[in-house]
């Protein structure tokens, strides 16, 4: 599997509590329900379950042969002001008792030329109204535009995508490899962009423009034996819990936990269908990303040095 297919906001596996003083969701210990639905014993179908390495750059899409950033359609002033109103109602009533709701063609700001809403949003900007701050979009990656010069070094010559993958020899290791654009088995996927320009260059790549790289949504996995450390099944999603993660990312002699996050792919045993992708970051239980004092290159564990591209 190349790469996922994330097109909308990723969902927390547990549901959330919002803490005032933090101004953070915080997973509750509660699954979502429909996680639960999922899983229950009741439920023909058995899911397989994908644990995946949350990576932490910038989202991107490959689409007819072209790499897209992600850009998102976000709240003006006058939805800045009906999001007050709404979170102040939230806080008095509950937020079960009050609806987000945002007016499409009022509230939210215009976007740049060719930009298109993401898959999952596609419907919405022909409706009236939308329950979100923002609505998930993409924007064409220019090879000459100086905003999009790092996404753009991730390209060689237009024709093909650098990207990240496990090596087939060693599972310990990332490799460089060279990917047609236009490659069918990689339309309509999703990337995280990564590099030394990128979210602070948490990763550690050489100070380098040529070192910025895609990496497949879902293409890195972690090794069943970390799996077992948090979930006592690995393909059921209702045996996880938050105690069991929580020590996991504490252990920062480990440098698989040493990540932002985890993300779950659910799919279907017949046809690999997904069913949903939840996640949880390390703010969801209370963590800082990243921790200064234990920081590595989060893919130590996957690598002994990146290939420099010549």
């Amino acid at each position: 599997m190349i790469a996922g297919q994330v097109q909308d906001k990723i969902a927390c596996l547990f549901e959330t509590q919002f803490n005032e003083q933090t101004k953070e969701n915080l997973a509750t210990g509660t699954l979502r329900k429909e996680i639960s639905a999922l899983f229950n014993s009741s439920n023909p179908v058995k899911p397989i379950v994908k644990t995946t390495v949350k990576m932490d750059g910038t989202c991107c899409l490959v689409r007819n042969g072209q790499l897209w950033k992600r850009f998102d359609k976000k709240l003006n002033r006058a939805g800045q002001e009906e999001n007050r109103k709404l979170q102040r109602l939230i806080r008095n009533k509950g937020k079960d008792n009050v609806e987000l709701k945002f007016h499409v063609k009022k509230h939210y700001k215009d976007t740049p030329e060719g930009w298109v809403a993401a898959d999952a949003n596609a419907q919405v900007i022909h409706s009236d109204y939308h329950n979100s701050q923002h609505i998930v979009g993409w924007v064409p990656v220019s090879s000459t535009d100086r905003a999009d010069v790092w996404h753009a070094s991730s390209v060689v010559d237009g024709k093909e995508l650098k990207v990240l993958q496990l090596s087939p020899d060693n599972h310990a290791q990332l490799k460089v490899v060279h990917i047609d654009i236009n490659a069918p088995e990689i339309q309509n996927k999703t990337f995280e962009l990564v590099g030394p320009k990128i979210n602070g260059n948490l990763y550690q790549f050489p100070a380098d423009v040529n070192q910025h790289f895609l990496i497949g949504h879902g293409s890195i996995e972690l090794p069943q034996t970390e799996v077992s450390k948090f979930m006592t099944d690995a393909n059921d999603l209702s045996t996880v819990g938050v105690n069991k993660l929580l020590d996991w990312f504490k252990a920062l002699e480990n440098p698989y936990a040493q990540i932002v996050g985890l993300v779950w792919h659910i799919l279907h045993p017949d046809d690999d269908q997904v069913l949903g992708i939840y996640k949880v970051h390390q703010h969801h239980l209370g963590l800082e990303w990243p921790n200064t004092k234990a920081i590595t290159p989060v893919l130590h564990s996957y690598r002994e040095d990146w290939l420099h591209e010549q």
